[in-house]
């Protein structure tokens, strides 16, 4: 047999580095320098001793295994946890790079191990750690242990990691006398192994094997990554259990790679065929789609037109790469052939798959296939089409756009804005804006509505406000129509017109339909020297506080409960809580609507509560409506009287809560306690009049 280098070796390199790891064992003072210690201290009733002996066992060398061993069949199972860490970190140290004296010391000690009368569960632990340092002197000693039921899982797994042939010559003469279930292990083995010098042994056992035994034979063959000189029944679903039929197709495709590695096209051909036809597996089918893709063969080509068709969208991404790939010149006249004689979803891929490689004469084939009868085949016209630098089919994307058939209505709306980009990149600006103003009047569409205003920003032509205005009015996409008509104010200020900028500005701060983006317009308007505040007083909203806090509210208990500045708020000074100073914090916001986080003020926000007070200057008594949301719960006193509260968990609506208050003439106090459990910590708050309209605080100047 050829001789293998088995991944073992591999583990023992990595795991001696890994020992290396292990330095520090050998520059600390001596734990478990020596044997005596090390037994001794691994057996302790401290877990703490014990672990630390095991840790260290590496000190005491291999002479260490064997009394380790005895110690396997200890009554105390967390002894024996230890005993194994202490022999499994003196293996690992003794396999590190250059010591391989020590690594074969180790060998012998765990082949004494099972040798010796030791416990099944001290062998057990020997074949385990014999992965690591084992070669062909312990293979005798491993082979003996596959007659015992106890140690035969343990010592077929020990037999996959030891290099060499005489590992695989064990395990195939384990074969001759195993029961079946054995069998299959040691099948499972010898493929895991994937000794190429088996193949002729497997072979002959596959021919004689019991039916139930077939397909682990023909797994364990697919794995030696050799060809077979043998011929196998195709597909053998007649000798396949259900479990086993299973994994037949993924064993086939195996095989099939292995023979196309090997250059045996045709018998890879008739495998990756059978699947390609027969296979139920996703993955299964691909894998033989690439493999006949792999292989060449101009012959092939036409397997992959039906695939087109396949209801898996894997399937026919894969069959569609393939053909757009292939080279040859026969490629496109069969291509084209196929598509006039295909149906349904294979010719619309078909037709994807023309333009992709840019067959001749596609353009005409393309413009016919918009008047197919095959909505699939339009469909895809339309999109194809839409990368066509043909201006003339502006119209024929114009009349398919309102097709009462949503699909083709949708590709050739797709289509025309496709058109409509390749005419802006031509240098055609102003077809483009008319061909994206057109666009707007897809008002059913959002999603083309909003590539047109995208075009329509980019371009920054000041005709197109008023349309993009009327959106905006009409609530149709108004936030990305209101992005928009800031986009086109900045370019009136770059023409000079800063005065027409500020007042587009104005006209989106001041919109109802226009949501966050009211809060982008403010921050332009700040940005050009501006107060923006009175946007947010001019709603109402009362933008300046001071806030003070956190005190305690678990369990609810700040509810009701009277915290200094309930008694008296002094700005200047502040107040003292548990023998903390506590002073208050200025804040503002010039946001719309005007929400205060007190989150962003208070580290400690879970389960706390703090106070926000504020003045209003009334320039008369006054009926008024506070309207606010808190979250979460709350109390609110006006001129010293609580005119409401809310103990319950809740998000701060805007204008959720009404209360009806009278400001006298002069100077008013609001104070407002904020409770808070967990999540989110905020309130906001504005003044209306009777009939719940915002009073402007800019004109009535109710702060001071």
């Amino acid at each position: 047999m050829k001789r293998i280098h088995n991944k073992s070796i591999g583990w023992r390199v990595s795991l001696g580095v890994t020992a290396c790891a292990f330095g520090w064992l050998l520059s600390v003072a001596s734990f478990a320098g020596d044997v005596d210690s090390l037994i001794k201290n691994v057996q302790s009733a401290s877990s703490e001793v014990r672990v630390e002996a095991a840790d260290k066992a590496a000190e005491a060398g291999v002479d260490a295994l064997l009394p380790l061993a005895g110690l396997m069949d200890n009554e105390d199972q967390f002894v024996v946890k230890d005993v194994q860490h202490a022999m499994m970190h003196i293996v690992h140290y003794a396999g590190r790079p250059g010591a391989e004296g020590e690594a074969e010391k180790a060998e012998e000690a765990l082949i004494q191990v099972l040798e010796n009368d030791s416990s099944h569960a001290a062998k057990n632990e020997a074949l385990e750690l014999l992965h690591f340092v084992g070669t062909e002197e312990a293979v005798d000693a491993i082979s003996d242990c596959l007659e015992e039921d106890d140690l035969f899982e343990a010592a077929a797994r020990c037999l996959e990691e030891i290099p060499g042939d005489e590992a695989t010559e064990e395990l195939l003469e384990a074969l001759e006398d195993a029961s079946v279930d054995k069998q299959r292990r040691i099948l499972d083995s010898l493929g895991h192994r994937g000794d190429p010098g088996s193949a002729d042994e497997l072979v002959e056992y596959y021919k004689g094997a019991p039916a139930q035994l077939k397909i682990d034979a023909l797994d364990a063959i697919s794995r030696l990554g050799t060809p077979v000189d043998a011929k196998f029944k195709l597909p053998l679903m007649a000798i396949a259990s259900e479990s086993a039929n299973r994994r037949l197709p993924e064993i086939l495709l195996r095989m099939a790679d292995v023979e196309a590695e090997a250059g045996h096209k045709k018998k890879a051909l008739k495998i990756y065929e059978a699947l390609m036809d027969g296979a139920v597996l996703e993955h299964v089918v691909c894998g033989a789609m690439i493999g006949i893709a792999q292989l060449n063969d101009p012959e092939t080509i036409g397997m992959f037109g039906k695939k087109m068709a396949d209801p898996s969208p894997a399937i026919r991404e894969i069959a569609a790469q393939t053909i757009i790939n292939w080279k040859g010149g026969d490629v496109d006249s069969m291509l084209k052939k196929r598509y006039e004689e295909a149906t349904g979803t294979e010719q619309a891929a078909l037709l994807r798959v023309l333009a992709q490689r840019e067959v001749p004469g596609v353009d005409k084939i393309l413009r016919n296939a918009i008047n197919s009868e095959n909505e699939a085949t339009k469909i895809t016209a339309l999109g194809l089409l839409g990368d066509s630098p043909d201006a003339d089919l502006e119209n024929v994307f114009l009349e398919n756009a309102r097709n009462e058939d949503p699909s083709v209505a949708k590709a050739a709306r797709e289509g025309y804005l496709k058109l409509a980009d390749r005419v802006l990149a031509k240098g055609d600006a102003k077809h483009a804006l008319g061909m994206y103003l057109q666009a707007l009047e897809f008002i059913y569409d959002d999603e083309t509505l909003r590539k047109a205003l995208t075009g329509i920003a980019g371009l920054g032509d000041p005709t197109s406000v008023d349309k993009v205005k009327d959106l905006i009015d009409r609530g149709i996409v108004p936030q990305d129509a209101a992005r928009t008509y800031l986009s086109l104010a900045e370019a009136y200020a770059k023409a000079g017109d800063k005065d027409k900028q500020v007042a587009m500005i104005m006209d989106i701060i001041d919109h109802p339909n226009v949501g966050e983006v009211k809060n982008v317009a403010l921050d332009q308007f700040k940005a050009l020297g501006n107060d923006s505040s009175i946007f947010t007083k001019r709603q109402g909203f009362i933008n300046e506080w001071h806030l003070i806090g956190p005190f305690p509210n678990q369990n609810g208990e700040a509810f009701h409960k009277a915290y200094f500045p309930e008694e008296k708020v002094d700005l200047k000074s502040g107040g003292e809580f548990n023998g903390q100073k506590m002073e208050w914090k200025d804040v503002t916001t010039e946001a719309i609507p005007a929400r205060i986080s007190m989150s962003e003020y208070f580290d400690q926000n879970q389960f706390v509560t703090a106070y926000a007070y504020t003045e209003l200057n009334a320039p008369k008594e006054m009926e008024v409506q506070l309207m606010f949301g808190t979250n979460d719960g709350c109390e609110f006193w006006v001129n010293g009287e609580r005119v409401f509260e809310v103990n319950m968990p809740r998000g701060a609506e805007v204008d959720g809560d009404k209360v009806p208050v009278t400001l006298k003439k002069g100077k008013n106090t609001l104070l407002l306690k904020v409770l808070q459990e967990g999540g989110g910590w905020e309130f906001v708050v504005r003044i209306a009049d009777k009939d719940g309209n915002p009073i402007d605080l800019n004109e009535v100047k109710l702060l001071d």
